[in-house]
């Protein structure tokens, strides 16, 4: 029997999730994402509040479709992840020092290897860390955990979106959904221990 709470009505959904005047989204504390992520990413997330929606989705579907074996490609599961995670890209983006209107033209674009290209982050990445007076220990460490942001975009959200790249089961899904929240989690939660997020 499936999990009743992937098997939701819109009005069910809509009492579960209590939405401020803010949007903030309140779930309870055994929610899947909330049992993956610090409270200090989550406190993060909630700025956002469409990144936790589709990332709620992706594990919805997943819950849908477990054992299912019906589909040549089971791409569509992540989907939702992989639009939070280009989200989750675009808010982190200013905060590595990347000018807002760099920015806007990659959100309207939909090409984040604007700022996101190797050379380019490692410069707006530097100038946060020289402003901030981190140790070249330090800095060397953020920046190798930064460099594989470009890698992870094309992992999470490029290969999956071309015909060349099948999903073959629910369990690979599962797999990918786990890695894309593991990712945004690690990452959001050493920029803030870190204090290059401040607020």
């Amino acid at each position: 029997m499936r999990d009743a709470q992937y098997r939701r009505t819109s009005k069910e959904f809509g009492e579960e999730i209590n939405m401020t005047s803010s949007f903030k989204t309140e779930w309870k504390s055994n929610h899947p994402i909330y049992e993956r992520i610090s409270p200090e990413t989550k406190n993060f997330l909630f700025k956002h509040d469409e990144i936790l929606r589709w990332l709620d989705d992706s594990f919805k579907l997943f819950k849908q479709f477990e054992n299912d074996r019906n589909f040549q490609d089971y791409s569509f599961v992540i989907t939702p992840a992989f639009k939070a995670l280009e989200k989750w890209l675009l808010m982190i983006a200013p905060y590595l020092g990347v000018p807002d209107d760099l920015v806007k033209r990659a959100e309207n674009t939909g090409k984040l290897g604007i700022f996101l290209n190797d050379d380019d982050l490692e410069n707006f990445i530097d100038n946060v860390l020289n402003r901030l007076g981190k140790s070249e220990e330090k800095r060397k460490s953020i920046r190798t955990y930064l460099q594989s942001l470009n890698q992870t975009l094309k992992n999470f959200r490029h290969n999956p979106a071309h015909c060349g790249n099948i999903i073959e089961n629910p369990l690979m899904a599962e797999t990918m959904l786990h890695s894309i929240l593991s990712n945004i989690n690690e990452i959001t939660s050493m920029l803030i221990e870190e204090k290059i997020i401040t607020n």
